[in-house]
């Protein structure tokens, strides 16, 4: 340590309750031998109210800075050694007067270490005095590939029309900076515009037929509303992160006035969510009619029901870069089986890819974080398999269908037309993989109990005797958040 921060440590440890909680000084350059060479001395060692230790780093100039990580894994194995520890008997604070370099190996360290690690920025006087700390928030990564769920799409009636809209698509995310998005291009089965006009029709005919009189729109203005649309572009982009959401806002005076005043207002899932509609929903490119989507509707009304055909698949960024991702597994994504529209999840396993174990606890921490009973039993299973991973090579399969709203299960499973079609409609999961010889398989469903109330009533507990309110969900696939706290009532326990 350098002679500026030596001083600072030596402040900092006369003015430790600064850094927000009462601490007590165990050591300053303690030194921690390591059998295995990763020895070396903590700047400050303490403990907490809870008799955690916690390891106090401290840099002082931007280039010791880009040090700090490697000596903190140092020191948290050292520690571990040394004192037996275990890593929720731990804590790290790094603690610095200039974080520029440090901020985004700090923002990547956290994501990946199960110890809490705080960011401290310190500000110092003249003499290297504490004066006053403020926590540094970790940027919201984006290394990993994440498509955002809020989904474009744009049809279009002719090829001309179409080509249009794809280099308008272009020039309007390059105006935006976004450089990670994935555009699908998408063709119409024949006679799907007919289909869908006698569908439309019917529906008038059922509910005239119902209520008596004539439909208040004739049959001829239906077909003349309804155009024939032969090709669609279906766009995504990578999550991005708050701070450039904000970036594209502001470039709008009149954009950034009327959501300025958001974050006091809105959560942060809300917020984010409506800073993407604000800033990249709002962008103009060419089409002839517009419709937003998610992953659900991709994949079951206009892929499914629908029958629209992918003929190309336009990749930018680093989408493009990655020259091992395959189209397949982009629109496989696009439609939900990473898991982020948390309704379902898809991925096969293989013990020789020991990171896609982490990878999976991740994602099905995002697609069941509100179903917690899966959730732990998933996570506590591939807890079980990654152990097995060690001895053995085997393959599998994990497979979450979790739509989140019972009654529209219930309603799917009796209208379905076959049995293998009322079947694909129950909410389970399954994981199952080889080993030795013998299928290992987790199984998850819905089961039955002894209560329910009627529909009526529900609506009464949970819906403010408002029939609106329960079907609202359809307009966003029906996902519903509280169907965990909701289905015990329909007779139905996870």
């Amino acid at each position: 340590m350098n002679n500026i921060e030596d001083i600072i440590r030596d402040e900092l440890i006369q003015n430790m309750n600064i850094l927000g909680e009462e601490y007590e000084l165990i050591d300053k350059e303690k030194y921690l031998p390591n059998h295995l060479g990763t020895r070396g001395f903590v700047d400050i060692l303490a403990k907490d109210s809870l008799g955690r230790h916690v390891i106090i780093e401290l840099k002082k100039s931007n280039s010791s800075a880009r040090e700090a990580l490697h000596e903190v894994l140092k020191y948290i194995e050292g520690i571990k050694e040394n004192k037996s520890l275990k890593n929720d008997e731990i804590r790290v604070m790094i603690v610095s007067t200039e974080w520029s370099e440090l901020l985004v190996p700090y923002s990547s360290f956290i994501k990946h270490t199960n110890i809490p690690v705080s960011g401290i920025l310190l500000r110092v006087d003249d003499n290297y005095k504490p004066l006053s700390i403020s926590i540094v928030e970790p940027l919201r990564l984006n290394n990993e590939r994440l498509f955002s769920d809020q989904h474009g799409c744009r049809l279009y009636k002719c090829k001309d029309n179409l080509n249009k809209g794809i280099d308008s698509h272009l020039l309007c995310f390059k105006e935006k900076n976004i450089d990670d998005y994935i555009l699908l291009i998408l063709e119409a089965p024949e006679g799907l515009h007919e289909k869908t006009v006698a569908s439309v029709i019917e529906g008038v005919n059922a509910i005239t037929e119902k209520f008596g009189g004539p439909p208040s729109i004739s049959i001829e203005k239906i077909k003349d509303g309804m155009f024939d649309y032969k090709y669609m572009i279906y766009s995504a982009i990578q999550v991005l992160s708050k701070e450039e959401y904000w970036e594209i806002i502001k470039k709008d005076s009149e954009l950034f006035e009327d959501t300025k005043d958001f974050p006091e207002i809105m959560g942060e899932e809300e917020l984010m969510g409506t800073l993407h509609e604000y800033a990249v929903d709002n962008s103009k490119p060419y089409y002839d009619t517009l419709e937003i989507s998610y992953p659900a509707k991709l994949s079951s009304s206009i892929l499914d029901s629908q029958g629209w055909k992918i003929v190309s698949v336009i990749r930018s960024g680093r989408f493009k870069e990655n020259t091992v991702l395959t189209d397949e597994t982009i629109i496989e994504e696009l439609k939900g089986s990473g898991g982020t529209n948390k309704q379902y999840y898809n991925k096969t396993i293989d013990s020789n890819n020991s990171a896609s174990f982490d990878q999976m606890k991740k994602d099905i921490s995002i697609c069941l974080i509100d179903n917690p009973i899966w959730r732990k039993g998933i996570i506590s299973a591939i807890d079980e398999i990654k152990e097995a991973s060690t001895k053995t090579r085997f393959v599998g399969q994990l497979y979450v269908y979790n739509p989140s709203n019972t009654i529209l299960s219930l309603f799917r499973v009796v209208s379905a037309p076959t049995e293998e079609d009322a079947l694909l409609c129950i909410p389970n999961y399954f994981l199952n993989i080889k080993l030795n010889n013998v299928t290992r398989i987790y199984f998850g469903c819905l089961i039955k109990n002894n209560k329910h109330k009627t529909l009526k009533r529900i609506i009464s507990d949970y819906y403010n005797n408002d029939v609106f309110q329960l079907i609202f969900p359809l307009t966003w696939g029906g996902y519903e958040s509280r169907d965990y706290q909701i289905a015990p009532d329909y007779g139905l326990v996870c």
